[in-house]
């Protein structure tokens, strides 16, 4: 599926991120997360929910929940700080 998300455009099945002319692969875990993400628009998600529906019950913790929503944030060019894409 593809998404437009402001300038970029993502598909989850190239696993990829585009921007203009540039293109960035994606870690499966960040493309997992994102695509979950665009599905579900504007909704407050709990860590416990993203571990039960992205990592699919795995054993994880809420670090590496944490870690790869820094990553996504990276590749959108999101600032935590002042979020444009992803608020927590």
């Amino acid at each position: 599926m593809r998404w437009h998300i402001a300038q970029y455009l993502f598909c989850d099945q190239q696993q990829t991120l585009t921007s203009g002319q540039h293109q960035q692969q994606l870690e499966p875990m960040v493309v997992e997360l994102l695509a979950y993400f665009c599905q579900h628009p504007d909704q407050i998600i709990s860590t416990d929910k993203l571990i039960t529906e992205v990592w699919l019950g795995r054993v994880v913790t809420n670090n590496a929940v944490s870690k790869t929503i820094t990553k996504l944030r990276k590749v959108l060019t999101d600032d935590a700080r002042q979020p444009k894409f992803i608020a927590t």
